[in-house]
């Protein structure tokens, strides 16, 4: 936070696009800059960078959709209980709901491959194999 005399503000020349006149119109003026101003900035310019823009675009088809299905299918759009800890106890839960359906649905991927796979065998019908 920085604090300046009202006085000092009424010859600078960037008085008119100047935070500090909306705050308070007392004696002094406060200007407050958030603690975290230098790392937006940073993260500002790297976001200018091919890189960064590959990682989005890696992010948003691997992340999004299961960010998607937490919001939408398994409450996480809200917050059901108070508290940090609650919270993430309740995105612990939700995640694990989507690894499991997602785990079930390989197995029964792989169990639907394996009975076709197996099938002629299983009825007694045999593939005839030629050989040249």
């Amino acid at each position: 936070m920085y604090i300046s005399r009202a006085g000092d503000c009424a010859g600078c020349p960037l008085r008119t696009s100047c935070q500090a006149k909306f705050k308070n119109k007392g004696p002094a003026r406060y200007v407050t800059r958030n603690t975290y101003h230098d790392l937006y900035l940073e993260i500002r310019q790297q976001m200018k960078m091919p890189s960064f823009k590959t990682k989005l675009h890696e992010r948003m088809w691997k992340l999004e959709g299961a960010m998607n299905e937490l919001k939408n299918y398994h409450t996480l759009s809200r917050a059901q209980y108070r508290g940090i800890e609650n919270v993430q106890i309740q995105a612990y839960m939700a995640a694990i709901a989507i690894n499991i359906k997602r785990l079930v649905f390989c197995l029964l991927f792989l169990l639907l491959a394996l009975v076709i796979l197996f099938t002629p065998f299983a009825t007694g019908r045999l593939l005839k194999l030629t050989t040249i």
